[in-house]
């Protein structure tokens, strides 16, 4: 069985998919850094030579592919649930974690970042609130939502350990 999680951007997948390997004792794939390696360039380099859609292409076929994994926990791509395939594929052989956040703590979150191509806008708010909305629905498609927003890494990872041993 593995441990996905969902959500937005900055939402804290990373980190706590980090925690989670390590008290677990599972390996942690993030998606995002597959991707970059088959491709053989960064995110934002693909969006600006190739585009979002051959990205979500290559979002898709990993989404395959790991769904016949086992024992992974998985940081998925803040937008992997914009494709239903992905939130089904991922959810075959794993329990789905959404992780809710605010556009504040985004933007808070964010305020540093350089490698994040849906948010180069003048209006970081206004675009982060209108992705959100956008991918709401697909978010609570998880078998759990938790939100993040004034929890710290290691409380969402341990509420996720609790969820697993109440399920298990």
């Amino acid at each position: 069985m593995n441990i996905v999680l969902f959500g937005f951007m900055a939402s804290g997948k990373s980190t706590v998919a980090k925690i989670l390997s390590e008290k677990l004792n599972m390996q942690h794939i993030e998606m995002d850094d597959e991707i970059e390696k088959e491709a053989d360039m960064s995110i934002p380099e693909i969006f600006n030579k190739k585009g979002e859609k051959y990205f979500r292409n290559l979002e898709k076929t990993l989404s395959k592919k790991l769904s016949g994994s086992d024992n992974l926990i998985i940081s998925t791509g803040g937008g992997v649930v914009l494709d239903e395939e992905n939130i089904k594929n991922l959810g075959k052989n794993g329990i789905t974690f959404s992780l809710i956040v605010s556009p504040e703590k985004v933007i808070k979150r964010t305020e540093k970042s350089t490698h994040r191509p849906l948010l180069n806008t003048s209006d970081k708010k206004k675009q982060i609130g209108k992705l959100l909305q956008q991918r709401k629905t697909c978010y609570e498609k998880a078998d759990y939502i938790l939100d993040t927003n004034n929890l710290s890494p290691e409380t969402v990872a341990d509420t996720i350990i609790e969820k697993l041993n109440r399920t298990s």
